[in-house]
């Protein structure tokens, strides 16, 4: 017998998988939202706030004689290319710190060339989160394109900015980092959230009178002559400005006395902070706590759009303390604007650093290819306005992760000199461990101890190899801080021999 159909069963059955696909599909949705935070290069807009053209200019090529090659390294302090150079509490003026083997895979991000701005109308573009205008673009002719971008004049008073002297307000800076220890474990937008209330107690990104004052005092304290500059960046508070950091300040004006010394800190740039230096000072010392405007700083180059992204709620801090990531890319930008040197408030520095022309050193290398495989930022060796600075900064505002410890840092420049080491615009000298790592964090313990605790002739001859052929050596802080370096230890000797009042060596 033919069986009959029922046209309400069936319609009821289509009813019922239309309503269960639905469900599905916004399901879906829910729980896979788009990411709006989206760090990848090919989804920065550039033309979002329609930026003008106001003048261009041609990339600066530098003159020096030679380029790096990506080469085998040698076991001396530089690697010479036909050219003979005789170069978590934890308080924020350091270095990330590397797991040696992590740094074998570290990522590769590809840079790549951003198009010129045209002025078609990108509104429909912005439900998504839009990247703020890098302020200078690079053309296929190799030419700079100086953007500004256009702001509304506010009329805001800003009567509580005109501080006399923060040195009165100092109280209001808390006395310990609020930032050290961020949580993980929540949403994204509680994290901003957080991030914001924080950055609003402790005021280090603000402007004021005086910060805005910045680049006076640089180039008044500049105008003393000075045969090197020195750059060290300090966000945490005054009070953790420790006895090892004096001891590596003494040794960096021991071997340049003639140089001068800039701490970029609000903390130090106070009454507290000049009495930790004021020792040094009164030596006839050239040293200049003074406290950065991120926001004239930063301006007209990559650090600015990611500046205001990060005011502005729209970047996720991640897990690591974005102090850290402050630190990063602070010693990136200030060198693109002045040259100089950086340096990490943990590297003793050994011998002068004249001879070193845009430098930057090697952490680790494969023992099979001898070939190097990690960077670090710990020091870093520009001239003002170095091409290869800006694409560190660049790198910086396109791809920050906070969540991946050292990401921003000696990562980054891994990723960026991997690419640009073949490149005849990048034209500088990559240093072997020797120069400045010349021990690793794993090992360096030793370093503390008495030689009859490892042996002295280990230490002997690690003290001597140091001493001799390395222009600093990384203390590694994050891993030794709580070290005590002990009498007739080879770091007791290396600090002794490169300070100036050397007061509290096993102390520190």
């Amino acid at each position: 017998m033919q069986r009959k159909i029922s046209i309400p069963s069936t319609f009821a059955s289509i009813c019922w998988f239309s309503t269960l696909f639905a469900i599905l599909f916004f399901s879906f949705l829910y729980l896979h939202p788009r990411d709006t935070n989206n760090n990848c290069l090919n989804t920065l807009n550039i033309n979002a706030s329609k930026p003008k053209v106001t003048s261009s200019y041609n990339l600066k090529t530098p003159t020096y004689k030679y380029n790096v090659p990506d080469v085998q390294v040698s076991d001396s302090a530089i690697i010479e290319f036909g050219l003979n150079l005789t170069s978590n509490d934890e308080p924020i003026g350091e270095n990330d710190d590397l797991d040696i083997e992590e740094a074998a895979n570290a990522t590769v991000i590809e840079l790549v060339e951003r198009a010129p701005p045209n002025n078609e109308d990108d509104t429909n573009d912005r439900d998504e989160e839009v990247v703020a205008p890098i302020e200078q673009a690079l053309n296929t002719n190799g030419t700079v394109i100086d953007i500004v971008e256009e702001t509304p004049t506010s009329n805001k008073d800003d009567t509580d900015d005109q501080e006399e002297d923060d040195d009165e307000n100092y109280d209001i800076i808390p006395s310990f980092d609020v930032f050290s220890n961020p949580p993980w474990n929540i949403s994204r937008a509680d994290r901003i959230f957080w991030l914001k209330q924080k950055l609003e107690e402790s005021k280090i990104i603000k402007s004021t009178s005086r910060t805005r004052n910045f680049d006076g005092k640089m180039q008044s304290f500049l105008k003393q002559g000075c045969t090197e500059r020195f750059f060290f960046t300090w966000i945490s508070p005054a009070s953790l400005f420790g006895k090892r950091e004096l001891l590596v300040l003494e040794s960096v004006l021991k071997a340049h006395p003639d140089g001068c010394v800039m701490i970029l800190s609000r903390t130090m740039d106070s009454k507290p902070g000049r009495s930790i230096l004021q020792p040094i000072l009164d030596r006839g010392y050239k040293i200049l706590p003074v406290a950065p405007d991120f926001q004239s700083l930063f301006n007209k180059t990559p650090a600015q759009g990611w500046l205001e992204r990060l005011e502005a709620g729209d970047v996720d801090p991640g897990s690591i303390p974005i102090t850290q990531n402050l630190s990063n890319l602070l010693r990136m930008v200030v060198l693109y604007k002045y040259g100089g040197v950086y340096l990490d408030t943990d590297m003793l520095v050994l011998k002068s650093f004249s001879s070193l022309k845009n430098s930057i050193g090697i952490q680790s290398i494969d023992d099979t290819t001898r070939k190097w495989r990690t960077l670090n930022n710990a020091v870093l060796i520009f001239d003002k306005e170095h091409p290869l600075v800006w694409k560190f900064m660049e790198e910086f505002a396109l791809t920050f992760d906070g969540f991946k410890w050292g990401f921003n840092g000696p990562y980054l420049t891994t990723r960026v000199i991997s690419l640009a080491v073949n490149d005849t615009r990048f034209q500088f000298n990559i240093v072997s461990p020797m120069a400045f790592y010349p021990i690793d964090w794993i090992r360096i313990p030793r370093l503390f101890e008495k030689p009859y605790k490892n042996g002295t002739t280990w230490a002997t001859t690690k003290f001597m190899e140091i001493d001799s052929e390395s222009y600093g050596v990384h203390l590694w802080n994050k891993f030794t801080r709580k070290l005590k370096i002990e009498k007739r230890s080879a770091m007791g000797r290396l600090i002794s021999e490169h300070c100036i009042i050397c007061q509290d060596v096993y102390d520190s």
